[in-house]
């Protein structure tokens, strides 16, 4: 029923009615979906409304149709009003716009949030009163990066449905290494061996890619992640904390979700030397000090990348780029993890881009690098 409204919406477009009249069905669209529509459902429609949305604008900018409903820019390499992209106009979105953004290594969603929306204030594509009340979608780990998406004003009340979408990501796997936090921001807790031949592990892990690709798992959440966990005594507080005080052994069950890896996709491989990973590692360690809330380790997580790798004769490690679409509560940096676990050698994610969510790509709202 509601696909034939969206239909019934895009053949009036093609008459001179207002455009909004397409924007007004798909926010009814919107609001009845997310408890009667599967996630798929959502995203295609959600895809629908984007492109007959800037057909609509098309055809109606010509009668001076030009507020948007959508704005896209990379607020960290594009501040000019012209690196923006109006998609629709109507008088709903007006007050609830959907706002896309870049969120940098580093960086904490609402700093990125905070920069985003003051940007597009300052650019006059925002009205401040407009951005009072705000949210984002699809929370980032502080060393991940890529697209983020912010709602405005009553445009809040959609955030489950912006939750639920399929996200894909681009990332860097880095074999050999295992740290507490299944990233680079981490310390140390093992290196392969430097007699363990990689060659024939590579052979494995392919086996292994292919066989979690396309499946639904139980992922449990990372030590370091900011889901609640309860110990023994019924005391609660974000797993990250029992983790940073030693105390992970008094939680009982480790807290794990079902989420499904649609398509994993092994795109090529490199050899880091040790120097070139302590590089890299120590850009991490400084872009982790941006967020003030990760900033009580990095002393030791430099001196203890420093250590373990001055203590291995193995000069080179692997480093794998895959693709990933995925579910929504993926954590990219576990399957890094249980990818390395799997062939023996231990593994963690060294780069995390979000290049996609729904059907917005960050090519297709113009942020990031692409």
């Amino acid at each position: 029923m509601f696909r034939f409204i969206m239909t019934v919406c895009h053949l009036i477009l093609r008459n001179p009615f207002p455009s909004s009249l397409l924007v007004a069905c798909g926010i009814v669209f919107l609001s009845r979906s997310s408890s009667k529509h599967s996630r798929h459902s959502v995203e295609n429609s959600l895809s629908f409304l984007h492109s007959s949305s800037l057909s609509a604008f098309k055809m109606s900018r010509t009668q001076g149709c030009q507020q948007p409903f959508i704005l896209a820019f990379d607020p960290g390499r594009k501040s000019n009003p012209n690196a923006t992209m109006t998609l629709s106009s109507s008088k709903n979105f007006q007050t609830s716009p959907v706002v896309f953004g870049y969120k940098k290594r580093g960086e904490s969603c609402s700093q990125c949030q905070n920069r985003t929306l003051e940007t597009a204030i300052r650019n006059n594509l925002l009205r401040r009163e407009v951005s009072s009340k705000t949210c984002w979608t699809g929370r980032l780990d502080p060393m991940a990066e890529g697209l983020m998406v912010f709602l405005c004003g009553k445009g809040c009340a959609n955030q489950k449905i912006w939750n639920s979408m399929i996200k894909k990501y681009r990332f860097r796997m880095l074999l050999g290494v295992t740290t507490d936090t299944y990233d680079s921001f981490g310390l140390v807790q093992s290196i392969a061996p430097d007699s363990l031949d990689f060659t024939e592990i590579l052979r494995k892990l392919k086996h292994v890619i292919n066989f979690t690709s396309n499946r639904t798992l139980c992922q449990p959440y990372p030590p370091f992640s900011s889901i609640d966990a309860r110990n023994a005594s019924g005391y609660k507080q974000r797993l990250w904390k029992w983790s940073l005080q030693n105390r992970l052994h008094e939680i009982t069950t480790i807290p794990s979700k079902n989420v499904t890896i649609f398509f994993l996709k092994w795109i090529s491989t490199i050899y880091m030397t040790k120097q070139e990973i302590l590089r890299l590692q120590y850009e991490d360690a400084d872009a982790g000090s941006r967020d003030v809330s990760s900033t009580f380790r990095i002393d030791d997580i430099k001196r203890s990348w420093n250590e373990s790798l001055s203590n291995t004769s193995r000069d080179k490690f692997p480093v794998l780029t895959l693709e990933a679409s995925v579910s929504s509560g993926c954590y990219i940096r576990s399957i890094c993890s249980e990818l390395g676990k799997k062939v023996g050698t231990g593994g963690l994610a060294l780069s995390i881009v979000r290049e996609k969510i729904g059907p917005y790509s960050m090519k297709s709202v113009n942020v990031g690098f692409g």
